[in-house]
């Protein structure tokens, strides 16, 4: 099930996604990859204010971002709880809430010898 993050109702956006293989595979060229667009309302917000209410109110902390074109990518996480969030931000500065989550786990990572 996917959480609202604002406790409120704000100004909702549709957003179309065409989703493709990381490396623009066709799917002429492997039949296991293949495309699906996607339909989705997301809330939005200025970015200050959204991350603002993700750190107060759900006590989720910023653990990773990424660019992702002309966007950034970042994730929240309650580390008491578990809860996640995922926010994209434009260059208008106005992010959404792709998805989010309940029971997230953090991996562990082994330490090699080079």
């Amino acid at each position: 099930m996917i959480k609202f993050i604002l406790p409120f109702i704000l100004p909702a956006i549709v957003i179309v996604a065409g989703l493709t293989h990381a490396q623009d595979m066709s799917p002429q060229e492997n039949e296991n990859v293949f495309q699906r667009q996607v339909t989705k309302t997301l809330i939005c917000a200025k970015h200050e204010y959204l991350t603002n209410d993700l750190t107060k109110t759900h006590n989720e902390e910023r653990k990773w971002f990424g660019v992702a074109g002309d966007n950034l990518a970042e994730l929240f996480v309650n580390k008491e709880n578990g809860s996640w969030t995922i926010i994209l931000t434009g260059r208008d500065k106005v992010a959404c809430g792709l998805v989010g989550g309940d029971y997230g786990s953090q991996f562990i990572e082994e330490e090699t010898d080079l």
